[in-house]
């Protein structure tokens, strides 16, 4: 009998609704804990999470380390625009601003990944959005025309033309809204040494990244 793991996250922490989710979807437990919104636990053993401007700064650095791994590229540098739900989470927003794209913080720092790459980003929030939305340019030399997908999918033509669209597709395919994969938006093609890319993800993406974390500390404590 495989054993399940119990995973305990306060409802009260920003992504406690994805990090759920995706806990369930690799077949562990999931209750709701009291306390700190700022703790994990799995299997009783606590583990910090990542809140407020620390959070905000990692779901970049995520995003494009994501981008970056999975796309298989080595820039030496990435730039990028990031349109955000005004709530700071996916799915129809409760606050915001209304009918207006507000302007937000600009970031610089490190990827997560295989390879840190050195970033910066603006950060701008839009009430219509239910996804992360990322205009990113990322320098590395490639041949003019060099297409690069990796193992990203393409989404069709015909709902990446909005992420409403697209936000769709992914809940008519069974993915719900926390999915935890980046999906391309067109197909990436180099331009002068750059490759200019477009993708969404959801709060997924994240909230899969801090379960492998939380994962590894709680076998390091085993230890």
């Amino acid at each position: 009998m495989v054993e399940r793991r119990q995973v305990n996250v306060d409802p009260s922490w920003p992504l406690a609704g994805a990090l759920a989710s995706v806990a369930r979807e690799r077949g562990w437990d999931v209750t709701p804990a009291e306390g700190s919104a700022s703790v994990l636990s799995i299997d009783e053993r606590p583990v910090e999470l990542p809140d407020g401007v620390d959070l905000a700064r990692l779901r970049i650095e995520v995003i494009l380390g994501a981008l970056i791994d999975r796309l298989g590229i080595e820039p030496v540098f990435g730039s990028a625009t990031v349109i955000a739900p005004a709530a700071g989470m996916c799915g129809p927003a409760a606050a915001g601003p209304v009918d207006s794209v507000r302007i937000g913080s600009f970031w610089s720092g490190d990827t997560v990944g295989v390879r840190p790459v050195a970033w910066s980003a603006r950060v701008v929030t839009a009430q219509q959005s239910r996804c992360w939305l990322v205009v990113a340019d990322f320098v590395g030399g490639w041949p003019d025309g060099t297409v690069v997908t990796g193992d990203l999918a393409v989404l069709p033509a015909v709902v990446s033309t909005d992420t409403a669209r697209a936000s769709q597709f992914q809940l008519d395919r069974g993915r719900g809204t926390a999915w935890p994969e980046v999906l391309l938006l067109d197909t990436p093609r180099a331009r002068r040494g750059r490759l200019p890319v477009l993708a969404m993800c959801s709060d997924g993406l994240v909230a899969d990244q801090l379960l492998d974390e939380a994962l590894t500390s709680a076998k390091t404590v085993d230890q």
